[in-house]
C-alpha cells in the first residue's frame, strides 16, 4: 500500500494480505473464495472470465471503468469485456495476495476509488534447486469431476547470480447447466413441439504457464522479467435462465 516494507499494524490503510501458507490452509485458489474471506469485498459472479470485483460497494453507474485497480505483481492489468471482468492468476505460485482498501489513487493512480488488488508471485530463487507438484480433484453435483493439477520448477543458472523458475496449471470445471433447445412461446413459456436438451454446458478449462529469470546485479540491484500465458475457454456464461413456474 505504501511501496515499504512495514508490518499491517504500520500501515495506515485498511488492508488485508494473505500469504501463500494462508491460500493453502484456508483453501483459497481463486478471487471468489478472496471476496467470500475478506470483509468489505464483493464478487459479482458470472462464472471464470465474467467476474467483477468491487471494494465497498463502490461501483461506477455511468461508463465502462473500473473502480478496482488489479495488479499482478508491479503490472497493471485493466479490466475489460462489457462486464469489466478482471484476468484471474493462478493461486498455486504466489508469494501473496494483498487486498487493499480505496482509494487507492495516491499510490496506485486511476481504477483505485474502490481499492486495489496486488496478486505478488514467487521470485526465482538463486540459491536452492525445488521442484513442486500439486493436485486438486472435485465433484459438482449434477456435473462430474473438477481435476486440477499444478507443477513449479526452480533452478538456479548461476548460483546466487541467476535462476530461473517456471510454473504451470491446468483445471477442467465441470458444467452443471443443461441447455433446452427449441421453441418455448407456449403458456408461460411452456415448449411447443419438441425440444432437444445440451447437458453441462458451462464446463470451463484454465490453462497457465509463467516464466521468471532473476539476475541479482549487486546486492541491492535485482533484474526479474518473467512472461505470463493464459488461457480460459468457457463454453457458456454460467447463468441459467429461469421464469417463474418453468424450468428452462
Amino acid at each position: 500500500a505504501t511501496k515499504r516494507v512495514q508490518t499491517l499494524a504500520d500501515v495506515p490503510f485498511s488492508l488485508a494480505a494473505y500469504n501463500q501458507e494462508a491460500l493453502l490452509k484456508q483453501g483459497i485458489d481463486d478471487f471468489a473464495d478472496v471476496a467470500f474471506a475478506t470483509a468489505g469485498v464483493t464478487i459479482q459472479e458470472g462464472g471464470p472470465g465474467f467476474r467483477c470485483i468491487y471494494f465497498r460497494g463502490i461501483v461506477s453507474e455511468r461508463g465502462n471503468g473500473p473502480t478496482t485497480g488489479f495488479y499482478i505483481g508491479e503490472s497493471f492489468l485493466p479490466a475489460g469485456g462489457i462486464v469489466q471482468s478482471f484476468i484471474e492468476p493462478d493461486f498455486f505460485d504466489l508469494n501473496r495476495i494483498e487486498i487493499l482498501r480505496g482509494p487507492q489513487g495516491t499510490v496506485f493512480g486511476g481504477s483505485s476509488l474502490g481499492g486495489t488488488v496486488r496478486a505478488i508471485p514467487n521470485d526465482p530463487d538463486t540459491s536452492d534447486l525445488s521442484v513442486s507438484l500439486g493436485t486438486d480433484l472435485s465433484f459438482t453435483i449434477s456435473g462430474g469431476s473438477n481435476p486440477q493439477v499444478n507443477a513449479v520448477v526452480n533452478a538456479p543458472v548461476v548460483p546466487d547470480r541467476v535462476a530461473l523458475r517456471l510454473s504451470g496449471t491446468y483445471r477442467h470445471t465441470q458444467g452443471y447447466i443443461d441447455e433446452l433447445i427449441g421453441d418455448f412461446s407456449g403458456p408461460n413459456r411452456s415448449p411447443v413441439g419438441d425440444f432437444q436438451r445440451q447437458e453441462n454446458v458451462n464446463d470451463a478449462e484454465f490453462f497457465s504457464v509463467r516464466a521468471a529469470i532473476r539476475f541479482e546485479i549487486t546486492p541491492n540491484v535485482t533484474f526479474t522479467p518473467s512472461v505470463l500465458i493464459q488461457e480460459s475457454e468457457v463454453d457458456a456464461i454460467s447463468t441459467v435462465d429461469f421464469p417463474t413456474g418453468t424450468l428452462d
